[in-house]
Formats: C-alpha cells, structure tokens, sequence
C-alpha cells in the first residue's frame, strides 16, 4: 500500500510539466485510494486516477484518433514509469482509470 507521502508524491509527479507534455488534453490527474479488495486469493490495494481533461472534443470514440490512450498512460507512465522512478515497487497495488471532459461528464472508465 502506498503511504500518504508517496501518493502524494505520485499526484505531484502525474501533475507536472512532463505529463501535460506528452499529453496537452489532459488538465490535471487526481490519483485516490479506493480501497482493498483480493485477486486470485491475493490482497490488493485499489486506487482511482481521474483523469480531467480540457479539450471537450475528445469522446471515448475518438480519443485515440486525438493521440490519447489512458491505458498508455496509466500503465507506463503513471503504474511504471513514475513509481519506479520515485523508487516505489508495483507490489500489490492495482490502478483504475477513470477519464471526465471539462464539463465534468465522465467519458469512459475501468472500474
């Protein structure tokens, strides 16, 4: 399970220059612990990461004609890229997706 100051870390890091970067859409990212759950007899700690976008236009139709792929983001960046680099191992934490346009109607999710 992630501490507070590592969840901390990991919003501050998802929030940063970098992210908006890659991906111009995206507004700001809200990372939350949702709570544990098993997978296969195995305990996992859940966490939602909302994703806020600014640009109304994408759908889940298009969104990947407009070269956003949440599951990209979340798996490589948010999941690998930004945990390994603030040095936290994977371990038993599991990562859902959830995706909102700026008037705030949720465009798709994983949970």
């Amino acid at each position: 399970m992630l501490s507070n100051q590592e969840l901390t870390a990991l919003n501050r890091i998802t929030n940063s220059s970098l992210l908006k970067y890659i991906y111009p859409m995206v507004d700001s990212v809200d990372i939350s612990y949702i709570g544990e759950g098993t997978i296969r007899g195995t305990l996992v700690y859940k966490y939602k990461v909302a994703v806020y976008l600014n640009d109304d236009s994408i759908t889940t139709e298009n969104m990947y004609d407009k070269k956003f792929d949440p599951f990209y983001l979340l798996f490589h960046y948010i999941s690998g890229e930004f945990l390994y680099y603030l040095g936290i191992p994977q371990g038993n934490n599991q990562f859902y997706i959830e995706v909102y346009s700026p008037d705030g109607s949720l465009v798709m999710s994983d949970y």
